[in-house]
């Protein structure tokens, strides 16, 4: 099945959550919209929103300067507080979603793996923040938030504080290390993240024999 055609849905578990692209980011070290690079004639952001698809039965469009239409006609909104980076992106993508809880990913990620991003959106439904942790960290541009989290993300925005895991203390969190991940479709390039042109060259060379995790 080619990634532009209608796709087989797979969230009929997943009827409470939504999916939030996050396209809203400068791309200062590339020097190009990140979101419309392309990989294999397919953009970034229509590889993204290729996998939710399959798994949400939403997904919106948060920030970016994608032109008309958007990727397969998806709903788009601007930040609601612009410049607040990736922390603003979420707050509007939450204030926007129509679901409790939404997973939300950064546009720059071509390997995606629709078996974790399901499984994260099952591993708690009850926490606040499901997120991935790595042997590099924790992964807050691929991660499950509630829209609980919406006020301690505000008041962060009003202190100009920036940085995403600083209201995770006020919150509950579900962390999904790398034994679990492994066991749901989970491999290193799930998280590769395009910043640089030699980021962009290193996924040409994987997408070439790899090609995006499914």
């Amino acid at each position: 099945m080619s990634d532009f055609e209608e796709p087989v849905r797979v969230w009929q578990e997943v009827r409470d959550v939504g999916g939030i692209i996050l396209a809203g980011g400068q791309s200062r070290r590339m020097g190009a919209n990140k979101a419309l690079l392309q990989i294999n004639g397919q953009s970034l952001i229509d590889r993204v929103a290729s996998v939710l698809r399959r798994i949400f039965p939403e997904v919106i469009i948060i920030g970016g300067n994608l032109g008309s239409p958007t990727p397969f006609n998806l709903p788009s909104f601007q930040d609601l507080r612009p410049g607040a980076g990736s922390v603003g992106g979420i707050y509007t993508g939450l204030c926007r979603t129509r679901f409790p809880r939404a997973f939300c990913v950064a546009c720059d990620m071509p390997f995606l793996s629709a078996p974790l991003i399901h499984h994260l959106t099952q591993a708690d439904p009850a926490a606040d923040v499901v997120i991935p942790r790595t042997n590099e960290g924790v992964q807050p541009l691929h991660a499950v938030y509630s829209r609980k989290c919406i006020p301690f993300i505000r008041k962060l925005l009003e202190q100009n504080h920036f940085k995403i895991i600083d209201f995770f203390h006020h919150v509950r969190i579900r962390e999904v290390g790398e034994k679990e991940m492994c066991r749901h479709g989970w491999k290193p390039t799930s998280f590769f993240n395009i910043n640089t042109r030699e980021d962009l060259t290193r996924a040409l060379e994987l997408a070439g024999t790899e090609g995006m995790e499914t």
